[in-house]
């Protein structure tokens, strides 16, 4: 099972091993600029603040309570990274806007037994973003305040966008503590990687470059009979305003911010002062959603764009602030 405690998520699986636990973390950091130049790593800036979907009962969308799961909020000059920690291994799935994240290709439930698309939490301690067509990641991001088309397709529940699917799998008892076991085809043995060891690297244009480590286990030996799922919405400020009643709680990140870290601040960042009658309408959109199906999980959704962030139902321009040369 999976729960939140603390703007954490536990997953828990005591019926498999008393040890079976793995904490997981939404993790604030910067965004990456598109650019063509190297950036380092974007700074780990703590965890963001999260609310469980069934706590707004009476605001969110209906489709969003036949899922569950849990509500992030993301300013605009934000991004958002996944962080696993615990001692028992398990195989993770991430999935949005029905494609796995891991690999670019279209979802389904369970283990591929010849292509490895999940993660080994105690091989690989992190996510930075999603995959597309197995080339760089990129950042998880929250929707342009702009963009009303996209939030209203998040809001009425049709598609994956603004959600991240997140499904895992115990390792079975009987190899927990073997050190890896019978490795699998293609896969090596690996030692359990920490993030200070990792090197995930960034790539041009924005996006994090991230090997996905093999299974030192191998895909046997996973328990597929033991699963838990999880959907985490990321929601603008906008969007949180209107299901939440209040702006996020984390202080939106600056210029100021940004510069400390050497990193581009661009215009599209800036978080612009919301109007009553913007969030009136959000609600509204929230209201008229009501009664619409939620679809299904297995229904093939297209790939994203390579030019797409997360969330985002059609490429958009990104404008730098140009400071004027004094001469």
């Amino acid at each position: 099972m999976i729960e939140l405690k603390h703007d954490r998520l536990h997953l828990s699986f005591p019926q498999v091993h008393e040890e079976a636990f793995c904490a997981i973390d939404l993790l604030r950091t910067l965004r990456l600029p598109e650019d063509e130049q190297q950036h380092p790593l974007p700074p780990d800036l703590g965890r963001f603040p999260l609310k469980r979907v069934d706590d707004l009962k009476s605001s969110v969308p209906p489709t969003w309570l036949e899922r569950g799961g849990v509500l992030v909020p993301l300013y605009q000059a934000e991004a958002l990274w996944i962080r696993f920690e615990g001692n028992y291994p398990f195989a993770v799935k991430l999935g949005t806007q029905g494609i796995n994240a891991l690999n670019g290709e279209l979802w389904s439930d369970g283990l591929d037994a010849k292509n490895q698309d999940y993660v080994v939490t105690t091989s690989q301690p992190w996510v930075d973003g999603y995959r597309l067509d197995g080339e760089a990641l990129s950042q998880f991001t929250a929707l342009p305040l702009e963009s009303d088309h996209a939030a209203n397709v998040q809001l009425s529940g049709h598609s994956d966008i603004g959600a991240l699917r997140l499904l895992a799998y115990p390792l079975s008892a009987s190899h927990y503590g073997k050190g890896g076991g019978q490795v699998g085809a293609g896969s090596k043995n690996l030692d359990p990687v920490s993030p200070d060891e990792a090197e995930p690297g960034v790539e041009p244009g924005g996006k994090v470059r991230l090997q996905v480590y093999s299974d030192p286990w191998g895909h046997d030996a996973w328990d597929t009979d033991h699963s838990a799922k999880c959907y985490v919405r990321i929601c603008n400020s906008v969007i949180w305003r209107a299901v939440a009643g209040k702006s996020p709680p984390q202080v939106p990140l600056t210029e100021q911010d940004y510069e400390a870290y050497q990193y581009p601040w661009i215009d599209s960042y800036e978080e612009p002062e919301q109007s009553d009658v913007q969030i009136e309408r959000m609600k509204k959109t929230i209201a008229i959603s009501s009664g619409s199906d939620a679809e299904s999980d297995e229904e093939p959704k297209a790939k994203l764009d390579q030019h797409n962030a997360i969330i985002l139902p059609e490429p958009r321009s990104l404008r730098y602030r140009v400071k004027e040369d004094p001469s």
